[in-house]
């Protein structure tokens, strides 16, 4: 098993973060191979600040780009359908095949939602988060800033932060 280059911690083979003290594990000790873990959604930048990609938001900036690539599209050939008007003797009125105004108005409301979509899946892509030391464990994981409570990322138990510090998080027992 590799150690860690920062605390001399021991890791696992396919750690990308050094579970004791968070560093980056470079790419040629962990052994990856490309492969894509949890660990991976993690971004650190140069002021010691880590960043957290929410892959809920990636599902849905793809549905709402994909809805309103459909909704734009429908809206456009109803629109182009509308300015070929053909004379109808029987009825005596102009005719527009394939022109629905029901369905240009559905899709308008549609292309709406997807880009509301849009833009609040890209508003929580990124979490801001920090390096804390876990209460049960005492290994360093990451924290989203604004929490009040989250899991760590070592041993899935749940921490209360409290004042901006993880603590155990207790249950009242039954009496």
């Amino acid at each position: 098993m590799p150690y860690c280059e920062k605390c001399g911690s021991q890791i696992s083979e396919n750690a990308s973060f050094c579970p004791s003290c968070g560093a980056k594990i470079p790419d040629e000790i962990n052994g990856n191979n490309g492969c894509v873990t949890d660990e991976s959604i993690y971004q650190d930048d140069e002021s010691g600040v880590v960043f957290k990609y929410n892959s809920a938001s990636i599902g849905g900036i793809i549905v709402a780009c994909g809805t309103l690539a459909v909704s734009v599209s429908t809206i456009i050939t109803q629109g182009n359908a509308s300015q070929h008007k053909f004379w109808d003797p029987s009825d005596g009125t102009y005719i527009t095949p394939g022109y629905n105004p029901g369905s240009i108005t559905f899709f308008v409301i549609l292309a709406i939602l997807a880009l509301i979509i849009l833009v609040v899946s890209i508003k929580k892509l990124r979490i801001k988060c920090k390096y804390v030391k876990c209460p049960y464990c005492q290994k360093t994981t990451v924290i989203p800033c604004d929490a009040q409570s989250c899991d760590c990322d070592v041993c899935g138990q749940k921490i209360l932060i409290t004042n901006g510090k993880p603590e155990r998080f207790h249950y009242k027992e039954k009496e």
